[in-house]
């Protein structure tokens, strides 16, 4: 056992070590000690656009691009606050917080000192709510109190005016130019990225002066480009951070659903150019060592379903640094960004680091053709879109093929092929689905045929040859292929994995497909512990190293699979082993543990763009304490409530694990304890524990209706 510890800590150490995650990227140059950064607001930007529109285009070919997921919170429901929910501003309110938010029209009401609110000023109103006073502030947020109580209610850290705060106490002079004003209403939401953690700014040019009438444009109103770009260059020489409000894509957003159909695409041709030509303007005023960064706050395409976003595209332009591709830690991926990352890059490049909310810095991949290598992303992440309909039968006819299983065991005593082979056929299914992410069907249909076909070709052998033990040898191929997919990088592009129009966050072995293997690599064990002798010990260690592979920060970097995996270690010694060998399972396990958290920790001291979201993890509660933990522990297990009531695996995963149960009862038979232990933790630890947990239980059926049960004997034996 001593021996079997050592080889695992020198395995781990290794991995480390060879990791090919530990590669350092090329990072951004340091910026320059005055140096500044001009944020330009785009709402519902394309890729299209960008290779139509010149000035678009030049800042993309000779900068860095990316895609950015522009994915917001869901409404919150607040004490002593309406509901007020808008898509569009939520996403400036998420770029701004560097956290996930759902806003209102209420947090855009942001108003110049002088403008009336309810009959008194802005600053009046502001005094009275606040009882401070409000000299030398230029912007005020008149129902901003209203936001911080939605911030208070949100199931994670959401700081509204935590980038203009950390600005100010930095000393870098920040401005907002612009507006989207309706006719009828004032909405200032670029302001959200200068407004303090009190909901007031020092300076901005919010009001009228910005607009002019315009018949062609939306709502007749038009962005006055001349006034914006001379405030803009006035504006260079006294602020560091300055974001510029296009104004007219926004008022395009709101306009759309009253143009008719026909009308739209000459009016939002109008509406682009007229953001190009504003854009153009920016990059020629552009002062050397500065950054013109060109984001879009929202790319919402369904109203109905909140929070429902797409891609956008991100654009950063600093002379001598492109062609290139954006990444943060947040991603791991050349090309791909999270909205949430743009505050905390933001503090990077004005050479004030800090964190805003989960965000985490940019570095540069070099490119020569950045524009092609993110249409290319755009595509896959297309593709993987319009395979949700594939996962979704396959949950549900997964979910009947098990209870029909289930059924025909109890009916026929568990002696019949049939259920045998229909219970084989979800975890082939899954395994297929797998496969679709490198052999990329040209189809949309395509993933549901091979996931089709895998199913009934695994059906027909196991009713064909009953008597083999073929469960055994599914688990192998479902196991190393995660594994093989998970380290080639290819794992995200699979279907039912983690897309990255959803958050576009890196989540290792994700939870699906880390359910399924850790399900598989217990099934293995299992089968290792049936031959007796050394075999308990042998499958002890086979789930041991699938949790240090599952745990591994720069690997699998999922920290509920990994405890899924203990757990069947545990499982599997205990049954395995006699009692008084029952402590050194225990150091066995405690050791692998140990050597994982060891690895995390170690990875909380890297640079902050090469940490996992272990390593991130573990920093923050090493710097906040164990408040940190207990908001992660709150946050995850509020998720996978919410998961168990509402999402389609909940279905699954009562159909695998309650018909295997049946089974298990009804016909006097038993699965290897390692799969129910698997099972068990993995719902409990995992945030979205329903979905791996349904898959690790997609196992248990299949094994307890091999052909003669050894798993059966082998308890008996054991004890």
């Amino acid at each position: 056992m001593r021996g079997a510890v050592l080889t695992l800590l020198g395995a781990l150490s290794i991995l480390a070590i060879s990791s090919p995650a530990t590669a350092g990227r090329r990072g951004m140059p340091a910026p320059a000690a005055e140096a500044g950064v001009l944020l330009v607001l785009v709402p519902s930007l394309t890729l299209d656009d960008v290779m139509v529109m010149p000035g678009l285009r030049r800042i993309a070919e000779g900068g860095c691009s990316a895609l950015m997921s522009s994915r917001v919170g869901r409404p919150l429901d607040a004490p002593f606050v309406p509901v007020d929910f808008d898509p569009l501003i939520s996403g400036y309110f998420t770029l701004a917080t560097g956290a996930r938010a759902a806003a209102g029209g209420g947090s855009a009401l942001i108003l110049q000192d002088s403008e009336l609110y309810g009959g008194r000023t802005a600053r009046q109103v502001w005094e009275f709510r606040h009882s401070q006073p409000g000299n030398g502030y230029r912007l005020f947020a008149p129902d901003f109190q209203a936001e911080l109580r939605r911030a208070k209610a949100a199931p994670y850290p959401l700081k509204p005016g935590a980038l203009g705060g950390h600005l100010a106490a930095k000393g870098i002079a920040a401005t907002v130019l612009g507006n989207a004003d309706l006719p009828d209403a004032p909405l200032r939401p670029a302001a959200l990225f200068v407004l303090d953690t009190s909901g007031r700014a020092r300076s901005g040019i919010v009001g009228g002066e910005m607009t002019r009438r315009d018949p062609a444009f939306p709502f007749g109103l038009r962005t006055d480009r001349e006034a914006l770009l001379r405030r803009m260059e006035e504006s260079l020489e006294r602020y560091r951070f300055i974001v510029v409000e296009t104004g007219d894509a926004f008022r395009y957003a709101r306009y759309e659903a009253e143009t008719l159909p026909g009308a739209r695409p000459g009016m939002r041709k109008r509406v682009m150019e007229s953001v190009d030509s504003i854009v153009s303007g920016c990059l020629d005023l552009l002062p050397a060592g500065w950054r013109l960064v060109v984001a879009s706050p929202g790319q919402v395409f369904d109203e109905e379903e909140p929070g429902a976003s797409s891609l956008a595209p991100l654009l950063s332009f600093r002379r001598g640094e492109g062609p290139g591709l954006l990444t943060s830690g947040s991603t791991r991926r050349a090309g791909v960004v999270a909205n949430t990352d743009l505050a905390t890059a933001i503090l990077h490049w004005l050479g004030a680091p800090a964190h805003i909310g989960s965000g985490q810095p940019m570095d540069v991949a070099p490119s020569a053709s950045p524009l092609r290598e993110v249409a290319a992303i755009r595509d896959e992440a297309d593709y993987q879109s319009k395979t949700r309909g594939a996962v979704r039968g396959f949950v549900y006819l997964s979910s009947l093929a098990m209870a029909v299983a289930a059924a025909l065991a109890c009916a026929r005593g568990g002696r019949s092929p049939l259920p045998s082979a229909l219970s084989l056929a979800p975890p082939a299914a899954l395994t297929g689905l797998l496969a679709a992410g490198v052999l990329r069907p040209p189809a949309p249909w395509g993933p549901a045929l091979l996931a089709i076909g895998a199913a009934v070709a695994s059906a027909a052998i196991r009713f064909r040859l009953a008597r083999l033990r073929i469960t055994p040898a599914l688990a192998l191929v479902s196991a190393s292929g995660v594994a093989t997919f998970c380290l080639l990088g290819w794992l995200a592009g699979a279907p039912a994995s983690y897309e990255i129009q959803g958050g576009a966050r890196y989540y290792g072995l994700g939870n699906e497909y880390g359910g399924l293997f850790a399900g598989a690599m217990a099934v293995l064990a299992g089968a290792l512990a049936l031959r007796g002798g050394l075999g308990g010990i042998a499958g002890g260690a086979v789930m041991l190293a699938a949790a240090v592979f599952a745990g591994h920060p720069l690997l699998g970097a999922n920290a509920g699979v990994m405890l899924g995996c203990l757990a069947g270690a545990a499982a599997i010694l205990a049954a395995s082993l006699p009692r008084r060998r029952w402590p050194a399972a225990a150091i066995a396990c405690a050791a692998g543990l140990a050597a994982v958290a060891g690895l995390a920790v170690v990875d909380s001291f890297r640079p902050e763009n090469l940490q996992s979201h272990f390593g991130r993890a573990v920093a923050g509660i090493r710097q906040e304490g164990a408040g940190a933990a207990l908001d992660i522990i709150l946050r995850k297990t509020s998720l996978n409530l919410m998961l168990l009531q509402r999402s389609p695996w909940a279905l699954l995963l009562a159909a695998a694990a309650g018909g295997a149960a049946f089974v298990s009862w009804k016909c006097r038979r038993r699965a290897p304890a390692a799969l129910w232990a698997t099972a068990a933790a993995l719902l409990v630890f995992n945030d979205s524990g329903v979905l791996a947990a349904a898959a690790s239980t997609l196992w248990i059926l299949p094994v307890l209706l091999e052909s003669g049960n050894p798993a059966e004997k082998t308890l008996k034996k054991t004890g």
